[in-house]
This record gives C-alpha cells, structure tokens and sequence, in this order.
C-alpha cells in the first residue's frame, strides 16, 4: 500500500497533467504538407485521468482519517 506521501506526490502528477491538457496538450496533428495525409496523436484521455485524481483525493482522505462518511447522532 501506497504512503500517504506518495499519494500526494501521485496526486501533484496527475493534476499537472489535467492543467496541460486544458492549457491544449492532450492532442497534436502531424500533416504530410499541403494536401497530404495527417495523424492526430492523443496524448492523454482527460476523463480518466480526473477520475483517477479523484480516486487518490478519496484515498488521501481516508489515509488522513478525514472523509469517513459517518456521523454519529445524540442517540437519545
């Protein structure tokens, strides 16, 4: 099992690379010159890597012994 430090430093990772990608970095398009054929090269699918930022947040959470989910009452 992963340290807590070394979620956060996965988390650090993950969320620098959802800011390229929203700063124009997730594709590029190679062309052969005018009138050629062209590829575009997907770098990163942007839904998975929010998803898995948002896993490592739960985890950090849970490790930190924040975000339980329970409440307990007055049990009156």
């Amino acid at each position: 099992m992963a340290t807590l430090v070394e979620l956060k430093a996965e988390l650090a990772q993950y969320k620098a690379a959802i800011e390229a990608i929203l700063a124009g970095g997730q594709s590029y398009t190679i062309s052969a010159g005018q009138g050629g054929t062209s590829r575009t090269v997907l770098m990163a699918d942007l839904q998975k890597l929010i998803d898995e930022k948002n896993n490592l947040e739960k985890r950090i959470a849970q490790l930190s012994g924040r975000g339980l989910g329970v409440r307990l009452g007055a049990g009156w």
